[in-house]
């Protein structure tokens, strides 16, 4: 940019049009992550991950909201300055611009707000968005293990009590394969591929935004010069590159929840199928049920007791293993937890070095669910996501040319 003042209204106009679509765009973003938001499905050990996703969810949209904000500011700012530098005397171009002002409402996700803006300047340029944010809204899926669930459930309806009994006669403390294994393990895990995804989504979203500033950004430079200009392109710099940091915050979101619901879906697969063999092999499978029930009671013969005995050991042995996998789980969840809360408050959380802690929270799932071809790529958004001067530098007042004559000062 040159060092006069030099601005041609009509692209600067176009400009303001341009953001004004960019703020529409973020308020749609906004209505596509409330649906990320905890509704169903979050059962048993998977409630521990709701508050973590509501609170993450609701942090993203603040930060959005926060920058449709701005964008919706600027845009109406872009077009009065398209006024002011139409006038002939800049005495009057206040009275102008005032002359072509208007209010409409503005809906956002949550909310309906009166906005003031100012019609468009005669023979503005055309402006349009380089790319259009998905806003497609993914679907509610069933979990893979619902079904094996729901069998061994159907399975442990009347032994559940009598398998209480024997392992507290083998071991002195009484279990429960429902409330201990079916139970915590009864949630809807997809739904965090879901959570997950709206995240992505968004986050990819917010960097479209991002982009079309930045497109349009770098058209009016070519037809605005001067301090006002300067002061602009410093200003809409820092709001496409908080746009921007959305993008790989929001897959580093999708990859830890997915791999969380992976690696959950696959441990709990293994421990039902063990559940169902264990108990078809040594009960079921050998006709031994309704003894096994009535052996627990104490209504037949020692030598039943004893069989009833035996059996437990068996059960027992599952209760160890079962124990092991359901503290895997735990664990995941917990480090889970840590990476969604680095996430909803990225700046707290690079007090405490966000990088390294993201990494050593990862490690558990990281190691077992990304191929080789996607690290490089993961590693580049935990670097980013971890980079928070991109949330802390971005614009948090609304964008003005200033007043008097400063508009149509040159740059020094």
């Amino acid at each position: 940019m040159g060092e006069n003042f030099a601005a041609k209204p009509a692209e600067i106009g176009g400009m303001g049009g341009l953001a004004q679509t960019s703020a529409d765009h973020l308020t749609k973003l906004e209505g596509l992550l409330h649906e990320a938001s905890p509704s169903t499905g979050y059962d048993g050990l998977m409630e521990f991950l709701k508050a973590p996703v509501s609170e993450c969810t609701a942090a993203t949209v603040a930060r959005v909201q926060a920058r449709q904000s701005v964008t919706l500011a600027m845009a109406a700012e872009l077009k009065r300055s398209a006024w002011l530098f139409s006038a002939t005397d800049h005495g009057n171009a206040e009275a102008l611009a005032r002359a072509h002002t208007h209010t409409e409402v503005v809906n956002t996700a949550t909310a309906c707000t009166l906005a003031t803006t100012y019609d468009v300047v005669p023979g503005v340029e055309q402006y349009p968005a380089t790319g259009e944010p998905d806003l497609s809204v993914p679907e509610h899926k069933g979990a893979d293990i619902r079904g094996m669930i729901d069998s061994t459930t159907g399975v442990l309806k009347d032994i559940d009590a009598a398998i209480q009994t024997v392992t507290n006669w083998v071991s002195g403390s009484a279990w429960s394969p429902t409330a201990q294994i079916v139970k915590p393990l009864s949630g809807n895990w997809t739904e965090l591929e879901r959570a997950g995804a709206i995240y992505s989504q968004a986050g990819g979203g917010c960097e479209t935004v991002g982009r079309n500033l930045r497109d349009g950004a770098r058209r009016l430079d070519a037809s605005w010069d001067g301090r006002s200009a300067i002061a602009y392109q410093g200003y809409v710099a820092h709001l496409i590159k908080a746009l921007e940091w959305e993008a790989p915050s929001g897959r580093l979101a999708e990859r830890v929840l997915a791999a969380t619901s992976e690696q959950i879906q696959k441990s709990a697969k293994a421990l039902l199928q063990k559940v169902n063999d264990v108990i078809q092999e040594k009960i079921i499978g050998a006709g031994l049920k309704d003894v096994f029930v009535k052996a627990a009671t104490k209504v037949l013969p020692g030598q039943w007791i004893y069989m009833a005995w035996e059996i437990g050991e068996a059960i027992v042995e599952l209760w160890q293993e079962a124990t092991k996998v359901v503290d895997t789980v735990k664990t995941l969840i917990n480090d889970a937890k840590a990476v969604i809360e680095a996430i909803e408050d990225p700046v707290n959380f690079a007090e405490d070095k966000a990088e390294a802690a993201i990494k050593d929270k990862l490690e558990p799932i990281t190691n077992a669910v990304h191929e080789a071809r996607d690290d490089a790529k993961f590693a580049a958004d935990l670097t980013s996501v971890a980079d928070t001067s991109a949330v802390t530098g971005a614009p948090s007042i609304d964008f003005s040319v200033g007043s008097g004559d400063t508009p149509w000062q040159s740059a020094s």
